[in-house]
C-alpha cells in the first residue's frame, strides 16, 4: 500500500483499489481528477484494472464533468462510496447520473465498499476472460 497526502486530500493506493478522503470544503476539479488519473496510471498501469473508494466523511463538492473523464479511464471498474455523513446516502442517485448503472454503490462502512469493489473486480475480470475461474461439475 502506498499512502499520499495531497493538498485537497488523502490517497492510498492498494493492489486493485485506490481509497480517496478529501478534505472540508474542497471542490474535486478536472484538475484534480487529472492528476489522479496520473496517479493511478502510475501505480497499476494503464491495462490493471482497479476500483475506487471514496470516503464520505466530510462535505466537498466534485465537478460533475470529472465522472465523464473518468469513464474514459477504461480500467477504472466501479466506485464505491462510504457515506458517513448523516443523510449522504442519498448522494448514489446523484453519482449515479454519471457512472453506468450498477456501477457505483454507496455504503456505510470500509469493509462494505472493499467487499463490494472486489466482487465488481471479479465481475470485470470475468467478462473480459482475464481470470480462469475453476469449472463447475454437474
Amino acid at each position: 500500500m502506498k499512502a499520499l497526502q495531497l493538498a485537497k486530500g488523502y490517497v492510498e493506493l492498494h493492489d486493485d483499489y485506490v481509497l480517496l478522503q478529501l478534505k472540508e470544503g474542497v471542490h474535486f476539479c478536472q484538475e484534480c481528477n487529472n492528476y489522479l488519473i496520473s496517479i493511478t496510471d502510475e501505480h497499476f498501469g494503464k491495462d490493471t484494472p482497479f476500483t475506487l473508494i471514496i470516503v464520505h466523511d466530510k462535505h466537498f463538492s466534485i465537478d460533475p464533468f470529472v465522472f465523464g473523464r473518468q469513464l474514459v479511464n477504461k480500467n477504472l471498474c466501479a466506485v464505491s462510496v462510504v457515506e458517513k455523513l448523516p443523510l449522504s446516502l442519498q448522494s448514489e442517485n446523484m453519482f449515479n447520473r454519471f457512472f453506468k448503472a450498477g456501477k457505483i454503490k454507496s455504503v456505510k462502512t470500509l469493509d462494505q465498499a472493499i467487499k463490494w469493489c472486489d466482487g465488481q473486480l471479479l465481475n470485470y475480470l470475468w467478462s473480459h476472460n482475464d481470470i480462469l475461474l475453476p469449472s463447475k461439475k454437474f
